[in-house]
């Protein structure tokens, strides 16, 4: 048998400019109380981008976005798990 593959993570993130300067979404989780992006894991059968949306929703309550653009993958972790980016951006 083959050893399964680690599952994929998405990392939607959205900036914004304030006072000429550039923001990124980041929340403190509540335990550990350590500061994060929004990402989660992609579900069976769930496509990247849709998987992408779900986490920004279910993480933080955004929902209404005009743009998301995939930004890249990058392998992260001893376990070899594989991370895809989403730009996103709302009103």
């Amino acid at each position: 048998l083959l050893p399964a593959a680690p599952p994929a993570e998405v990392c939607p993130f959205i900036i914004r400019e304030n006072n000429f300067r550039q923001e990124i979404l980041v929340f403190r989780h509540p335990i550990g109380n350590d500061i994060q992006l929004v990402k989660g894991t992609v579900e069976l059968d769930e496509n990247l981008e849709f998987a992408a949306l779900r986490e920004l929703l279910e993480e933080s309550g955004i929902k209404n976005l005009t743009r998301i653009d995939f930004k890249g993958s990058h392998e992260i972790g001893t376990d070899s798990q594989i991370w895809h980016f989403f730009q996103c951006q709302t009103n």
